[in-house]
């Protein structure tokens, strides 16, 4: 490890493998450094790890966890719960966790992890849950979350769902750990990853498209913001109606197939900015199971 100076920015990440797989924390580092900030990155991680579970002083997990804050002071504590957790699940854990981590001086973050659900269309439907949990949290606590959730599923309903999976189809991949990463600089740090030096071994396109989509998950506010492209209104709203008045799918989601950013759907043709409407219609059906 690099040696530290008072310029460091030190941050311990909390959760599982949706947070250490494929060597995440290592490319927010990387981003950072490229961005010019000095960060340093510690692992207080453990496969398939709760919340919960860090916040019993009697479970090993947690023991590792105070021992990791009575070590070092740090200047950010990154939280990432279980998948199948719970919302009260997860505020039962941060009640706990919270003046920990205030005692130790840093500042708690969430970080909206992304769905584990092994094909696109359970992927798309799951994230409204991740969504509502992390907002709720992050409403309740007062504490910025990334909005990696977001950026996952943008991406899938651009084609790159294939690409964001590892061979297993619930982790993330290379790719999906840069996107990650990317989220973590913008929400975190409130600096924009669009243009950043640091490619992890991945190729031009790749690394502008997933730039572009985490940080226009970060910039999504409501459909009222749009300036949308020629031709989008009637799909718009085919769309907003299969929806219903679900406003975060019908806001988020619309905006999400007519974001006005140089973001080339996977495959698209003539650098394209935007997919076609009706065949993310498509994808969505899965949508009305959760409603």
């Amino acid at each position: 490890p690099e040696p530290e100076t008072d310029e460091t920015l030190k941050f311990l990440f909390v959760g599982n493998s949706a947070t250490y797989f494929n060597g995440t924390p290592l490319k927010f580092k990387a981003l950072c450094r490229a961005a010019g900030i000095d960060v340093s990155v510690t692992y207080c991680t453990f496969g398939s790890a709760y919340l919960s579970e860090f916040a019993d002083e009697t479970h090993e997990r947690g023991r590792a966890l105070r021992r990791a804050l009575n070590d070092k002071a740090f200047d950010y504590v990154v939280l990432q719960d279980a998948g199948s957790a719970s919302l009260e699940a997860s505020e039962a854990a941060l009640d706990v966790l919270l003046p920990l981590i205030e005692e130790n001086g840093a500042e708690p973050l969430l970080y909206m992890r992304y769905s584990d659900k092994r094909d696109d269309d359970a992927r798309v439907a799951d994230t409204k849950r991740h969504y509502e949990t992390y907002t709720a949290l992050s409403e309740k606590y007062g504490i910025p979350a990334s909005p990696a959730a977001l950026a996952f599923r943008d991406a899938i309903l651009d084609g790159w769902g294939q690409t964001l999976y590892a061979d297993d189809r619930s982790h993330h991949s290379k790719e999906g750990s840069y996107l990650i990463a990317c989220t973590w600089l913008d929400a975190f740090l409130d600096v924009s990853p669009v243009g950043n030096t640091y490619t992890a071994g991945l190729d031009a396109e790749t690394v502008r498209y997933l730039q572009e989509t985490a940080h226009s998950s970060r910039t999504i506010t409501s459909v009222n913001t749009l300036r949308s492209p020629a031709g989008s209104a009637a799909h718009a709203s085919a769309f907003t109606c299969m929806v219903g008045s679900n406003a975060w799918w019908s806001d988020t989601l619309l905006l999400s197939m007519t974001r006005p950013t140089s973001a080339r759907a996977k495959g698209g043709e003539n650098g394209s900015s935007f997919t076609d409407c009706s065949a993310r219609v498509g994808i969505l059906s899965a949508i009305s199971s959760v409603r």
